[in-house]
């Protein structure tokens, strides 16, 4: 059964061969085409993507059927274009005079090849792999712009002289090269490449720049850039001292100081959010809005805070992520890492002076659990102050840090205690 490739080549007595990588095909590949394809009389142009092109060290061998698939909708409209895979199904290096050989084999023996180049690539056909061998497989066609120096060529030796051909082409300045960049600033390559081929790379996404490197917890100087861009100058010198206090205090625990300046530097990040922003989010987010939250939807920076940096950011560590979430209104289930963002947050230098911080202070380094009941208790009395009512299960909160730090005063090796008698 004859394959494609017989199947067109068939009597073909004069052949163009357009060979490259087509990385992507654009439309000076076609007009170039095309022109040989009208001046030499040319019955067919056979586009041959490389698979791995000797010249190149790139991705190409791996994207090679990218390629040829945009070959393969820019020639398919064209009676006398048609594109082979021999390149593409032959293992190791593409070279010319593996696919001369090939195609030698499939036309009659009395067929000529042209094989279209432009004139700057014919100068080096000299350093071609069997280079001695080609002008005796093909003849070269140069193409040049009508201001380009011919006398250049004059350098090659007189055989290769022989076989090339110039041709004339019109101004046509475009290359793959200035393609991928457009497509990867986001610019137009409208009616630069045939519209399948534009179709084809935005419906594939190719040529688009490699997505940043997600943040990790330890990527300091990018999260702050993030942040200080994000926040008002003095919300940023909250945020940062916020994030210096939690290091330092990280250490002294011997807990993770890296993780803990991030979760202080990104435990408001959206904390001057408008309030319609921050219950928008919730909803889209799924999280629970009772009266108390709808009242007062600033409460809301926190989960909504954790979730922006998960989903924009790629930040996935659970400590962090749970120490965002929950410093604005704790819960039992805090880390040791959450308790310490919730208490570095009220006991920021920053903060203004007021009855009990600098005890609260001095606890934080004393015993976390004992802190957070007394922050909660600073807090209780504050709301009472000012006629506010607290957050429903504030009292419950208390009760479960009581319970811990009870706990933790109970000895295994001393069997089973009471250990309620201390609350």
């Amino acid at each position: 059964m004859l394959n494609q490739d017989q199947i067109q080549l068939r009597g073909v007595r004069r052949l163009g061969l357009m060979g490259g990588t087509f990385d992507p095909i654009h439309n000076a590949h076609l007009l170039l085409a095309e022109t040989a394809l009208q001046q030499f009389s040319l019955e067919k142009v056979v586009f041959i993507p490389s698979r791995r092109p000797p010249h190149k060290k790139s991705q190409a061998e791996q994207d090679a059927e990218q390629r040829a698939n945009m070959t393969e909708l820019a020639v398919s409209t064209h009676s006398r274009f048609f594109m082979s895979r021999s390149e593409l199904e032959r293992s190791g290096y593409s070279y010319a005079y593996d696919t001369l050989l090939y195609l030698r084999q499939l036309l009659p023996a009395d067929a000529e090849i042209f094989f279209i180049s432009g004139a700057d690539s014919v100068l080096d056909v000299c350093k071609w792999y069997k280079a001695q061998e080609l002008p005796g497989l093909c003849r070269f066609i140069a193409a040049a712009r009508p201001d380009y120096d011919l006398h250049c060529l004059e350098q090659l030796p007189p055989e290769w002289r022989q076989v090339i051909d110039v041709m004339e082409i019109p101004l046509l300045e475009i290359s793959s090269t200035e393609i991928r960049r457009r497509v990867a600033a986001g610019e137009s390559i409208k009616y630069l490449l045939p519209e399948k081929v534009e179709a084809y790379i935005h419906r594939q996404g190719l040529y688009l720049p490699e997505p940043p490197e997600l943040p990790r917890p330890r990527d300091r100087q990018w999260l702050l850039s993030q942040v200080e861009k994000r926040l008002s100058p003095q919300r940023f010198q909250h945020v940062l001292g916020v994030a210096q206090l939690a290091e330092e205090w990280a250490r002294h625990w011997k807990l993770d100081d890296e993780k803990a300046y991030a979760a202080g530097l990104l435990h408001d990040i959206l904390r001057e959010k408008s309030k319609p922003e921050l219950i928008c989010a919730a909803v889209q987010l799924g999280i629970p809005l009772d009266q108390c939250i709808l009242d007062s939807p600033v409460l809301l920076h926190g989960p909504v805070g954790a979730a922006f940096v998960k989903w924009e950011w790629g930040l996935s560590d659970p400590e962090i992520l749970d120490a965002i979430s929950l410093h604005t209104l704790g819960g039992p289930e805090m880390g040791r890492l959450s308790k310490l963002i919730f208490l570095a947050d009220i006991c920021e230098p920053g903060r203004a002076s007021r009855p009990g911080l600098e005890e609260l202070r001095a606890l934080c380094l004393q015993d976390l659990d004992q802190a957070m009941i007394v922050a909660l208790e600073q807090n209780l009395e504050y709301l009472e102050g000012k006629g506010k009512l607290p957050y429903p299960g504030s009292q419950d909160l208390q009760l479960v840090f009581r319970l811990q730090a009870a706990s933790a005063l109970c000895l295994p090796k001393e069997g089973p205690k009471d250990c309620t008698e201390n609350l």
